[in-house]
């Protein structure tokens, strides 16, 4: 403490001693509240000087210095306990110990709610980009041809890979008939159900316009004895239809099976 008035009642260390020597004296005793390195004369014979002043009891008629009475003040050094002075930093450590562990935890959960919240996110926007990639209406055939509907006509549209894997890759023990237009295949969809698919091959004379006609035209005509159409492709420039399979066959199996009797006519 700077420009001080010295209290009274010190205690005048003999011999000339260092500043560093005089702090080190009051350490050493125990009884020792401040020290002040001053400028005074001993009191003894040999006349030497001391600077070393020592307090053991309160520190009585203290104050500070100011004005140009600050010049003639003394430097007061203070002996603080040890638990004292290291309070200020063990306080200090104590905080850091609570509050890196609740920053660590907030960052934690706001990286975790990020990663969730973009995930959610971006799952949403996969699964509306799918519902809407999966069904064909009639303005998305407009878009692709000249047939000119007003009904907007929805069934799904199947993945050109699940065919793939649901006709062994259209191998021929899976093909239940063909014609001009292409192929029909029988396969089994990823949940089970069995369907025929119609593919249709690229130098057949149904086009693109026969194509999208059947599959409006078969889409209006839900009926229990018509064969009903679950959906179809148009991947990779593939045209497939997906119908329900129907494990009796066609009618001309019947109307032109060789074996059939002719009726007799009853007179």
């Amino acid at each position: 403490m700077p420009s001080m008035k010295v209290p009274d009642k010190f205690l005048l260390e003999g011999g000339n001693r260092s500043a560093e020597e005089c702090a080190a004296r009051c350490a050493t005793n125990c009884s020792c509240v401040a020290y002040a390195y001053a400028d005074l004369q001993s009191s003894s014979a040999k006349g030497e000087v001391s600077r070393c002043l020592v307090w053991v009891g309160d520190l009585i008629d203290t104050q500070m210095l100011d004005g140009r009475m600050a010049v003639n003040g003394e430097t007061l050094y203070l002996r603080v306990a040890v638990a004292v002075a290291s309070r200020g930093r063990n306080a200090s450590k104590n905080a850091l110990k609570i509050v890196l562990p609740v920053l660590a935890s907030v960052l934690m959960l706001t990286c975790i709610f990020c990663l969730w919240f973009c995930r959610f996110r971006d799952k949403g926007r996969r699964t509306n980009s799918t519902e809407s990639q999966n069904k064909l209406t009639a303005s998305n055939w407009n878009e692709m041809g000249q047939v000119d509907h007003t009904e907007d006509l929805e069934f799904p549209c199947i993945r050109f890979a699940d065919i793939v894997a649901a006709t062994r890759n259209f191998s021929e023990t899976c093909m239940i008939g063909r014609g001009g237009f292409g192929k029909v295949y029988k396969g089994t969809l990823d949940r089970g159900q069995v369907v025929a698919i119609k593919r249709l091959s690229k130098n057949s004379d149904q086009g693109a316009e026969e194509f999208k006609n059947e599959a409006m035209l078969i889409s209006k005509l839900q009926h229990r004895n018509l064969v009903r159409l679950l959906g179809c492709c148009t991947e990779a420039a593939e045209k497939l239809l997906i119908y329900e399979y129907l494990p009796n066959k066609g009618l001309d199996t019947i109307l032109f099976v060789p074996q059939v009797c002719l009726l007799q006519t009853v007179q």
